[in-house]
């Protein structure tokens, strides 16, 4: 967390849901040029396995703190998915109305750190670093894995709330190794 400026996440929450996303950007703000695109393009594609394909006449409220980096991405998403966007943000010094994000950076953040130590356990490291490109992976996986199979006050996980059925996709857990045969056909 000390390094937090130096190794930005992007987190997105689903307030209906609760489906988590999180991505490490590498820096704050959308860079120079097309630099960033990558970052709108994957979060309009996460937007739409959620439920919000964009376009015509979807309406999505995008709710972000303040931070001119923060904005700058919340618009070019907005253009980007495209329907009836309304951008919502909370007053200055009001944090606690993203107290949902927030709450899921932490989440996130602290499971991360447990996925890190776990591998670095397995692979005799001393330490990887948090801009190796395993951790790139690791907080996408994180933020994927809590929306899939954390079970909720209400006894479902996000993606059963968001599909009305249980993920049923078998997961190899982080870090594994997996052998494979490549079939000639």
């Amino acid at each position: 967390e000390e390094r937090a400026c130096e190794n930005p996440l992007i987190v997105m929450v689903d307030e209906s849901n609760g489906n988590q996303y999180m991505r490490a950007v590498g820096k704050k703000g959308l860079g120079e040029g097309n630099e960033m695109d990558w970052l709108i393009k994957d979060m309009h594609e996460e937007l739409k396995s959620w439920g919000y394909p964009g376009g015509g006449e979807n309406e999505l409220i995008l709710k972000s703190d303040g931070e001119p980096a923060i904005r700058a991405a919340r618009e070019r998403l907005s253009r980007y998915h495209g329907g009836k966007i309304t951008p919502e943000q909370p007053p200055k010094g009001e944090s606690p109305c993203n107290g949902r994000v927030e709450e899921a950076g932490k989440t996130v953040r602290s499971m991360a750190k447990v996925f890190k130590d776990m591998i670095e356990t397995k692979i005799e490291e001393e330490e990887i670093q948090s801009d190796s490109v395993i951790m790139l992976w690791l907080v996408r996986w994180v933020a994927m894995m809590y929306s899939r199979f954390k079970v909720g006050t209400d006894g479902k996980t996000s993606y059963e709330r968001q599909k009305g059925r249980k993920c049923k996709q078998e997961v190899v857990p982080f870090g594994e190794k997996v052998l494979y045969k490549k079939l000639k056909e």
